[in-house]
């Protein structure tokens, strides 16, 4: 799960699923790091060299 608000990663670790945060949305920093994740993407390069190196 991609999500920018600490509901999206809340919501993807309650169903058991990793959940991805990106700074570049709605959410802040603060807000991300205190959620389950599996990492935090500053951007949408961040994000794809993320999911690209997790092959």
């Amino acid at each position: 799960m991609i999500g920018d608000r600490k509901f999206d990663l809340l919501g993807a670790a309650h169903f058991g699923i990793d959940g991805i945060g990106v700074l570049y949305g709605f959410g802040s920093e603060e807000e991300l790091s205190n959620s389950p994740n599996i990492y935090l993407a500053k951007d949408a390069k961040g994000l794809y060299n993320y999911i690209m190196d997790s092959h």
